[in-house]
């Protein structure tokens, strides 16, 4: 198959996997907006809100520059023929993905620590049971898409994205698997309305 053709079957798989994704992350939100309610979505948003400023952070356009750095490098080996597709650890794109992988880890180790230290300091936040509650897992939660970006990488790069697009499908379905019974049954009685947070 043609370099072409690869492209486009990649953006595809791509694409497939973002609208898929998206009709799921509807439905969760749907549940989760009307679990909550008015008052607690609003908490939910606030918190997302907030560490969405710090995840433009972490990026600081890191990953832009890695596929284009990575890409290069391996026409360049394929044009040599001194480098098969097994990413091996000491060849230049190696070596260089290590790179990536090192500045985004400790990237999201001081940028998501300064964000939930700066967060406690808010007087907003800190009044507010469930927002306190609420920020660690939130922290988590964007820490762990940000790492989920060293793995896509080499996904890209290889023009794996079929792979990538499974994985998303499967993460999303395994959400909802786990939060209707969450809403629906374990903490079906839990009241949202008052400012005092469940224990």
């Amino acid at each position: 198959m043609s370099a072409h053709k690869l492209v486009i079957k990649d953006a595809l798989w791509q694409l497939f996997g973002r609208i898929i994704s998206a009709l799921f992350g509807f439905v969760i939100t749907k549940i989760i907006s009307s679990y909550l309610g008015p008052l607690r979505y609003g908490d939910y948003g606030t918190i997302f809100r907030f560490f969405a400023w710090w995840t433009a952070l972490v990026d600081f356009g890191i990953y832009v520059l890695a596929v284009k750095r990575l890409g290069t490098i391996k026409a360049e080996s394929e044009e040599n023929q001194d480098q098969k597709s097994d990413f091996p650890a000491n060849s230049p794109l190696g070596v260089e993905y290590g790179k990536f992988v090192g500045t985004r880890i400790f990237l999201i180790g001081v940028i998501y620590t300064l964000a939930i230290i700066v967060a406690y300091l808010i007087p907003a936040y800190t009044s507010n049971p469930f927002i306190i509650r609420g920020l660690p897992f939130a922290m988590c939660y964007s820490a762990s898409n940000m790492y989920a970006g060293i793995q896509q990488l080499p996904l890209q790069i290889f023009r794996k994205m079929k792979r990538l697009t499974r994985s998303l499908i499967i993460a999303r379905l395994s959400q909802l698997v786990v939060l209707l019974p969450v809403v629906y049954y374990f903490f079906s009685e839990v009241d949202f309305t008052t400012n005092q947070a469940p224990t």
